[in-house]
């Protein structure tokens, strides 16, 4: 069974339809972007639209965000390389919350972003949250969190009162999924605690490789020091913060 079939999906929300790449090239692609699809995507497809009509699962609406539905599609990859360019592009240009498979040969990834109205523009949404599994997951499921996942993600176990908390259990679920990953160790904080840490760490190793690429071009050797001197500290911060995670 593959990790689709797993998802449980009801055959009543079936799409199964390709989507042409030429509706995401008619929609102000910037020649780069248009470049990366030509060149990276072998096949985009539209494969179950969960909709209150064909899965009884209420929608959600407030002030800024309409969850009216789910959609789940699969991106299938030619080449691995700017496979998270080209998942940033397709989360922009589909407006609805979408569970995103990006397939390559025999392994996986998820993507999915919470989005909201744009007051100013009625035609765009704002992408407020995204979250991507931090690693492939392979078609036999051989690693034990990978298996535990997409059993967490089967519809059977997610929240279904309405779709938006639906859709904000499958990103908690891959937060939760990450930080395991991360720390290489099963973590049973709240999810509050466990995004709240591993935003943390987020932010430290992107001013540990921004620290790293000043580093590479300073030519003073006193700059240098200082330099590792300050990467040691945030190395350690970082330390501190997954040792929290793991609850040490």
């Amino acid at each position: 069974m593959d990790l689709i079939q797993k998802l449980n999906i009801p055959k009543e929300c079936l799409v199964n339809n390709v989507i042409p790449k030429k509706d995401f090239f008619e929609q102000n692609m910037k020649t780069t972007e248009r470049n990366l699809f030509t060149n990276n995507v072998k096949q985009i497809k539209w494969l179950y639209s969960l909709k209150e009509e064909n899965i009884n699962i209420k929608k959600y609406i407030d002030e800024e965000k309409e969850y009216l539905e789910i959609e789940i599609i699969q991106l299938t990859l030619k080449k691995e390389q700017k496979q998270e360019k080209i998942t940033e592009i397709i989360q922009k240009f589909i407006p609805y919350p979408i569970l995103l498979i990006i397939r390559y040969k025999n392994r996986y990834k998820l993507s999915l972003a919470h989005k909201r109205n744009n007051k100013n523009d009625t035609e765009q949404i704002i992408i407020t949250e995204t979250i991507n599994t931090n690693n492939w997951i392979k078609e036999n499921f051989t690693k034990k969190q990978d298996e535990k996942l997409i059993q967490t993600l089967n519809i059977k176990n997610l929240n279904t009162n309405n779709f938006y908390e639906m859709y904000e259990d499958m990103i908690n679920t891959i937060i939760r999924y990450n930080a395991t990953n991360e720390i290489k160790k099963e973590i049973n904080k709240p999810i509050k605690e466990i995004k709240e840490i591993t935003n943390q760490i987020t932010q430290l190793d992107k001013k540990i490789n921004e620290l790293k690429k000043e580093q590479k071009k300073e030519t003073q050797f006193n700059k240098k020091v200082e330099q590792n001197i300050e990467i040691q500290k945030l190395k350690d911060k970082k330390e501190k913060l997954e040792k929290e995670l793991k609850g040490e």
